[in-house]
C-alpha cells in the first residue's frame, strides 16, 4: 500500500496475518485494512479488520469484514457499534442441510435502537432461500420492548417530547 510507510508499518504476526501498526504499537492503517487474514480453504477471502490508532473504526463500509463463508460485517465508529443506515452487526451461519440463519443488529454508539423496526432480527431460510422463521425484538436507546405495540407508543411519546421541546 502506497502512502502509510509514514503512519504505519507493517508487520507479519504470524499464521499469515498481516497487521498495520502505527509508532506505538496500535493497530492503525487509514489507507485500507489494518488486519488482514489469510484466506481460508473452506471458509474462503479471510477476514479484515480496519482500525484508526487502536480503535475499530471505518467511515465508509464495515470496520470488520469476516470470512466470506459467514458473510459477518459488523459497522464502527470509534471503537462503538454504529450504523446510522442500517444494521452495525450481521451474522449469517449456514448449516449442514443448507439452510441458514443471518442475525441483524442495529446498534448507535454502541447502544442496541432503532427508531423504524425490531433493531435486532433473527431469519431462518430454508435451502432455497425462502424465509421459514423470524424473530424481532425491538430497542429504542438501549431500553429493550417486549411487543411491537408497546415500542411504538414509546417512539410516539418520545417523539411528542422533543417537539413540545422545540
Amino acid at each position: 500500500m502506497t502512502g502509510i510507510s509514514e503512519q504505519c508499518k507493517k508487520v507479519d504476526i504470524g499464521y499469515g496475518i498481516i497487521a498495520y501498526i502505527n509508532a506505538i504499537g496500535d493497530y492503525h492503517n487509514p489507507s485500507g485494512p489494518a488486519i488482514v487474514y489469510p484466506d481460508h480453504e473452506t471458509l474462503g477471502k479471510g477476514r479484515v479488520e480496519y482500525f484508526i490508532n487502536g480503535m475499530r473504526h471505518r467511515e465508509d463500509g464495515p470496520a470488520v469484514i469476516g470470512y466470506e463463508k459467514f458473510g459477518n460485517v459488523k459497522y464502527y465508529k470509534n471503537d462503538n457499534l454504529h450504523n446510522e443506515n442500517g444494521p452495525a452487526k450481521v451474522f449469517t451461519r449456514y448449516h449442514n442441510d443448507g439452510s441458514k440463519l443471518v442475525d441483524e443488529e442495529w446498534y448507535i454508539d454502541n447502544i442496541r435502537h432503532r427508531e423504524d423496526g425490531p433493531a435486532s432480527v433473527e431469519t431462518l431460510f430454508d435451502k432455497d432461500g425462502n424465509e421459514i422463521g423470524r424473530t424481532e425484538i425491538y430497542y429504542f436507546s438501549g431500553k429493550r420492548f417486549s411487543d411491537v405495540e408497546s415500542f411504538e407508543e414509546y417512539v410516539k411519546e418520545f417523539n411528542k417530547s422533543i417537539e413540545s421541546e422545540e
